[in-house]
């Protein structure tokens, strides 16, 4: 039984919505071996169903059911609340009846997940927090295991990325010194968190009441970080922040320790909070590479973008005989403008790529 009866269940009115300002209530049937596994499958299923209600899925690229995966995987994590409304064996298990209680507050664990992995079409991020030219792995893993928390689906291990690998090539492009544009597509990402650890630890001394200070058996271990959040696509720095923690142990190696996993917390907190204003942006900057020998054809792509409703401020940035890239903002994801150049029979060229928020367009 399971998954083809319940949505036949659904169709046949088994489901009814009363929508609040801060949840929404869903009444499902749900199946399983027992009646706990019968009640998940209801609270799963009326995850997806609230899912549904937020979300129309071609927004997402091709990875992006991986991410509603994980996140159905987790449904009970958005439920308040499930009220059993009946229940009984069934003869191949049990079957429970409820209404449901979907968290959809606007800063809920669900909605947050949703709208990034929506409005940022579900991108490629890689994170390095370089310590003196060394990696923090300790640090990199936290913030990682955060945005994944997040609902990414894409966060690139850094270790598996060669040209991430190049401390001084990273420290030119915190610094300014390198060219975004030129380097980007060899990192495989769309977003970097580059960051930069400092550590140190100090003995705490307390007056002696003689004019002077003694030594104590404790030290203070501090850790600072500073760190930008870099869009390779438009070379945009799209969040910086700064933050700095001190821990109190008895030896400098163990209170330094301490101070970077706290600090590695409150990092990936920034980092949280960054992405979620960068994906609560209404308009986001759209890069679309022409590839094209004729400049009128990268005027007729340009064209074809400005007749897409919601495209606004197309401009030509530069084309060097071989390719053009075009910038344009919009509410609309780079996938959904694809589509929509694709449908354009006025224009002689073809999409053959997305990757984050660009697109690359034959037109030879």
């Amino acid at each position: 039984m399971r998954r083809g009866k319940k949505w036949l269940g659904i169709l046949a009115g088994v489901m009814l919505f009363a929508q609040t300002a801060s949840a929404q209530m869903v009444t499902v049937e749900g199946y399983g071996p027992d009646r706990g596994s019968a009640l998940r499958d209801a609270e799963r299923l009326a995850v997806e169903n609230v899912i549904g209600t937020f979300i129309d899925s071609k927004t997402l690229v091709s990875q992006g059911q991986v991410a509603l995966d994980e996140i159905y995987a987790k449904a009970t994590g958005f439920v308040r609340n499930s009220t059993v409304i009946s229940e009984g064996a069934t003869a191949d298990g049990y079957k429970v009846q409820a209404t449901v209680d979907v968290d959809t507050n606007g800063n809920s664990a669900l909605v947050n997940q949703l709208t990034a992995i929506m409005r940022l079409n579900d991108p490629r991020i890689a994170v390095v927090i370089l310590d003196h030219g060394q990696r923090s792995d300790w640090c990199e893993a936290v913030i990682n295991e955060r945005l994944i928390d997040m609902g990414f689906s894409h966060v690139v291990d850094a270790n598996m990325v060669a040209s991430l690998q190049d401390a001084r090539l990273l420290e030119h492009i915190y610094s300014g010194g390198t060219s975004i544009h030129s380097i980007g597509s060899n990192f495989g990402v769309d977003f970097i968190v580059l960051g930069k650890l400092e550590m140190d630890s100090d003995n705490i001394t307390i007056p002696d009441f003689k004019g002077g200070y003694k030594n104590t058996s404790l030290v203070s271990g501090n850790a600072e970080i500073t760190a930008k959040i870099i869009r390779f696509d438009t070379g945009d720095i799209v969040g910086t922040f700064s933050e700095d923690t001190s821990i109190i142990n008895n030896s400098n190696k163990k209170a330094e320790k301490a101070a970077l996993k706290d600090l590695a917390v409150k990092a990936a907190d920034k980092v949280e909070a960054k992405f979620k204003t960068v994906a609560a942006n209404v308009n986001t900057s759209v890069q679309v590479i022409v590839m094209a020998w004729d400049y009128q054809r990268v005027e007729e792509v340009a064209a074809a973008l400005r007749g897409i409703s919601g495209v606004n401020n197309v401009y030509i940035r530069e084309h060097n005989g071989e390719r053009a890239i075009l910038e344009c903002d919009s509410a609309q994801s780079a996938q959904t403008i694809a589509n929509m150049l694709r449908r354009n029979r006025n224009v002689s060229m073809s999409v053959s790529g997305i990757s984050g928020s660009t697109i690359t367009v034959m037109a030879r």
